[in-house]
């Protein structure tokens, strides 16, 4: 019996990548050439397994490559560790090529432990480094993946995923500093990728890096690769069946293999999907998806609460106009103002016009239990 071959988290694969091969392979020329790129994608929607999929690429032609998720980097000791320690996996195969590598290279970085994990080796700096000393290290390890790429003769590309969230904790010198890295040679390259588009033109438009913008998987090719992938597996499946799991998870990378997985699962008996099984994709999502939107719901203040449940509730109106303002009871338009680019740069909504929720899905939780 085939495995199933749809899931929504882990290490991208082949089978789970489909309709955006121009882009892939136009973003892959960029860094072959030494261009850091930047990847602007809305939550959901496969950022961070394209960017996997680019650094496999990169891999097959013999470039180093690291991968480093900053969703959980809260603090500028972490930043170090996880940076030094993303650049040395690229090259180290064992902790005494690591050692080795740290005290050549970094003489500042004061190791006090290495642990390691399925992702690799992690470095571990001294709870109580100064700031002076972190500065110092921090210097280094900046200077790092430039080192690495002269000693083995290869480039390397480093993908910071989700980098705007360094921006909280990290002084604006030292994110200058970081910057000023980004075109030190063409031997070492970034990918950075975030969930926040509207922070990428804010940070980098400034032509320090080419920047993608990952649009929505076309609907026949998101069509043809689930009819494929659940026909391989031996289920009976027509293309309106397959569209219409496509058509209820609004074509979002994230939900289509969700529910993909889901389906696959609960019908690899029968190896057919009914119409009833599609009928409820949406009540399963929301279901899966509770906590998540209720982590997102809890972290807002009350004024964009009160905002957000009001563009859900009327995705069509002039946001600022007074009468929605009154009869939302939402605060005079300029204080809304900083509200709507508050939620535009976390990506939770989009301006063209008027404002929308981006998540079709994060829209009806809101409706469902806000509204």
């Amino acid at each position: 019996m085939t495995d199933n071959p749809f899931r929504s988290k882990g290490a991208a694969t082949a089978d789970a990548f489909c309709g955006r091969e121009d882009t892939l392979a136009e973003m892959t020329r960029a860094l072959k050439s030494g261009t850091s790129v930047a990847l602007a994608a809305s939550r959901r929607s496969g950022k961070s397994w394209m960017a996997q999929t680019i650094l496999e690429h990169l891999k097959k032609d013999k470039f180093l490559t690291a991968y480093l998720d900053l969703v959980h980097v809260h603090s500028p000791i972490q930043w170090i560790e996880r940076f030094a320690g993303a650049v040395l996996n690229s090259t180290a195969s064992t902790p005494e090529e690591l050692f080795a590598t740290t005290r050549k290279f970094l003489p500042a970085l004061d190791l006090s432990s290495v642990s390691a994990d399925a992702r690799g080796y992690r470095i571990r700096l001294p709870p109580d480094s100064g700031d002076e000393q972190l500065h110092a290290i921090a210097d280094q390890v900046y200077r790092l993946p430039r080192h690495i790429a002269q000693e083995t003769g290869r480039s390397i590309v480093l993908c910071l995923d989700e980098y705007p969230e360094i921006l909280s904790f990290l002084e604006p010198k030292v994110i200058e500093r970081w910057k000023a890295r980004l075109n030190d040679t063409k031997s070492v390259v970034y990918l950075l990728s975030s969930s926040r588009p509207k922070l990428i033109e804010d940070i980098l438009g400034d032509g320090l890096v080419k920047i993608f913008s990952l649009g929505a998987i076309p609907a026949e090719a998101w069509r043809d690769h689930v009819l494929k992938l659940f026909r391989k597996g031996g289920f009976t499946m027509d293309k309106e069946t397959a569209s219409a799991i496509v058509a209820a998870t609004h074509g979002y990378s994230y939900y289509t293999q969700a529910v993909c997985a889901h389906l696959w699962s609960v019908r690899k008996s029968s190896r057919k999907v009914t119409e009833e099984d599609i009928r409820e994709i949406p009540e399963w999502v929301l279901d899966q998806e509770d906590a998540y939107y209720e982590q997102i719901w809890r972290g807002l203040t009350k004024p964009r609460k009160s905002f957000l449940a009001a563009i859900a509730q009327e995705p069509e109106a002039q946001a600022f106009s007074k009468d929605f303002r009154a009869a939302h009871r939402l605060p005079s338009a300029s204080t809304l103002q900083a509200v709507v680019e508050y939620l535009e740069d976390e990506g939770l909504i989009s301006r063209n016009g008027s404002c929308r929720i981006v998540d079709p899905f994060f829209q009806e939780w809101l409706k469902r239990n806000v509204v």
